[in-house]
């Protein structure tokens, strides 16, 4: 049981950083945009077993997809290469694109 928990925090401590990092991304990529506020998500809390409650988990992913959806409202933020990169769909529209040009 211990072990489950561990490894649900860390992979929250993942997903958060990944977050984190595509925010701090898109500043630099449209310094002049306001961004969505990042939510304020903490994985750790002083009970162990309250941070990796399912309803807490599930309460962090809906903050996370709103943040996310936010985003994808915005003209300027959806067309941003650091979404695309956070979305894995470079590869996919770099595929297509190399398609569209051997037809």
């Amino acid at each position: 049981r211990v072990c489950v928990c561990v490894r649900v925090c860390m992979y929250l401590c993942w997903c958060i950083i990944e977050f984190v990092a595509l925010h701090g991304q898109l500043m630099e990529e449209l310094p002049t945009t306001m961004l969505p506020s990042l939510p304020q998500v903490t994985v750790w809390s002083s009970a162990f077993k309250v941070a990796t409650s399912t309803e807490v988990v599930s309460d962090r992913v809906l903050l996370l997809q709103t943040y996310l959806s936010a985003l994808l409202e915005r003209d300027d933020t959806k067309r941003a290469e650091a979404l695309f990169e956070f979305l894995e769909l470079n590869s996919c529209f770099q595929l297509l694109a190399r398609l569209a040009t051997e037809s």
